[in-house]
């Protein structure tokens, strides 16, 4: 699915790295949002930049992909 055009340019960037470290982990969306306790759909979301995570969220992103936040937050 394309990111929406109204997407912030700091949203799609995490988005895609969201995308990048789940596909480097052999993840599919279902597991992330599993080990995350959340569900595919805002995984979905997320990736196409239509939602911002919370802080805490994000750290169960973060943790969930075994990334670090400077290698989440690159470029955002």
């Amino acid at each position: 699915m394309p990111t929406p055009p109204n997407a912030l340019p700091e949203t799609r960037k995490l988005g895609r790295n969201i995308a990048r470290f789940r596909t480097t982990a052999g993840l599919t969306q279902e597991e992330l949002a599993e080990r995350a306790g959340i569900s595919t759909r805002y995984i979905q979301d997320l990736e196409r930049g239509l939602y911002v995570p919370t802080v805490f969220l994000a750290n169960r992103l973060r943790q969930s992909l075994s990334v670090t936040w400077d290698d989440l937050l690159q470029g955002c």
